[in-house]
């Protein structure tokens, strides 16, 4: 791109939560927790993998996670697995 440049580096650190418990949390919250936390980097990392190739170059994916992916905590059960599901792409 000549405005832009070449992509060397992508980094996703976004994140949407909402305080409720398991009991509390409905499909809606569930829905646009994973949206912006789960499905949103994965496509972003597609889109930039893609870029990269054309272009032939090495650059590097960086996805931010949450210590609260490594344990459910009281009121964020919904967003520990939305981070969770990053810490494996």
């Amino acid at each position: 791109d000549d405005h832009f440049g070449v992509l060397h580096i992508l980094v996703n650190a976004a994140a949407w939560t909402a305080r409720s418990s398991i009991w509390d949390t409905t499909p809606e919250m569930y829905d646009k927790m994973m949206n912006i936390n789960t499905r949103a980097p994965f496509f972003l990392m597609q889109h930039a993998i893609r870029i990269m190739e054309r272009e032939n170059v090495e650059g590097s994916i960086i996805n931010i996670s949450s210590t609260a992916s490594y344990g459910s905590m009281p009121m964020l059960a919904p967003y520990s697995i939305s981070k969770g599901a990053i810490n494996v792409a």
